[in-house]
C-alpha cells in the first residue's frame, strides 16, 4: 500500500513537471471526483426507489434489494481500497495546484 501511493505521486509528477500537464491532471481528478459524488447520489436515489416500492412482489423486490447492496457494498470496497492505496482526488489536485502557483 505504501508504493502505491509514493508511485501515484511520483506518476503525478512526472505529468506536472516533464509532461507539463498540471492542468490535465486538475481537470481529470476533478471529474473523477465529479463522477464519485454522482455515484453516491444514485445510490440515494434508488433506495428511494426501492423503499417507495415496498408493495410489489417479494421475490422481485428481494432480488432487486440484494442486488442493490451487493453493487453498494462492492463500491464501498472500492472506495476504501482506493483510499489505502492512493492519494485522494483532492490530494492529487492540491499537488497539481501547488506546482502551478510555484511556477
Amino acid at each position: 500500500m505504501i508504493f502505491g501511493k509514493r508511485f501515484a505521486n511520483q506518476a503525478d509528477m512526472f505529468a506536472i513537471e516533464v509532461a507539463g500537464k498540471a492542468n490535465g491532471l486538475i481537470t481529470f481528478y476533478q471529474r473523477l471526483e465529479a463522477q464519485d459524488q454522482l455515484k453516491k447520489i444514485e445510490y440515494d436515489e434508488v433506495s428511494k426507489m426501492l423503499m417507495a416500492n415496498v408493495d410489489m412482489p417479494m421475490l422481485s423486490y428481494f432480488i432487486l434489494t440484494m442486488s442493490y447492496y451487493l453493487s453498494k457494498k462492492q463500491c464501498c470496497i472500492e472506495e476504501i481500497y482506493s483510499e489505502l492505496v492512493y492519494p485522494s482526488h483532492q490530494e492529487r489536485i492540491e499537488t497539481a495546484q501547488k506546482y502551478l502557483a510555484q511556477k
